[in-house]
């Protein structure tokens, strides 16, 4: 009998519960639209250090950037993505970040030009310029349809543009 069941790392294992976990705990006040609390005596919470405006509008700027495959707008998604961005393709890829704007611009590039892109995206959550957010991706060409559930897409902005991203493939 073959045991199908994917192989879970002690890596993959903390990062998507910490992720979930993180996803679980902010929900309630980004949907409230509160404020983070803080504890007397501590520093600042990552929330606080930016404003509720700002974190509105890095979660838009993810999810802006997370539409355009949908509609395969590659210079909307370029031009939210910064100079000197980061890209780690999944939390355990063996090969290194890809690094640079243009760099990054062609392997969105080559994934919008497969035949249907979409990342449909759960739900999203913003702890100051930490945007997190859980999705189901699905590439199609030529008929052959693949799904990559994305356990935590994790991006990092800064003045308004995604400094980093690395997704968390759930296995």
């Amino acid at each position: 009998m073959n045991d199908t069941r994917s192989r879970v790392t002690r890596r993959m294992f903390f990062a998507v519960g910490g992720l979930g976990a993180l996803l679980t705990v902010g929900v309630p006040e980004v949907a409230l639209g509160q404020a983070p609390q803080t504890i007397e005596g501590l520093p600042p919470v990552l929330g606080d250090l930016v404003s509720q405006e700002e974190q509105a509008e890095n979660i838009r700027v993810v999810n802006a950037f997370c539409a355009a495959f949908a509609t395969k707008d590659f210079a909307k998604a370029e031009s939210l993505l910064a100079e000197n961005v980061v890209y780690r393709v999944s939390q355990d890829a063996q090969f290194a970040p890809i690094k640079g704007r243009s760099a990054v611009a062609e392997r969105v590039k080559g994934m919008m030009g497969r035949d249907r892109v979409e990342f449909k995206v759960f739900r999203t959550v913003a702890f100051g310029p930490l945007v997190l957010n859980e999705r189901d991706d699905l590439f199609t060409t030529k008929g052959d349809t693949r799904r990559i559930y994305i356990a935590g897409g994790m991006f990092y902005l800064e003045k308004g543009k995604i400094a980093e991203w690395t997704d968390y493939v759930a296995r």
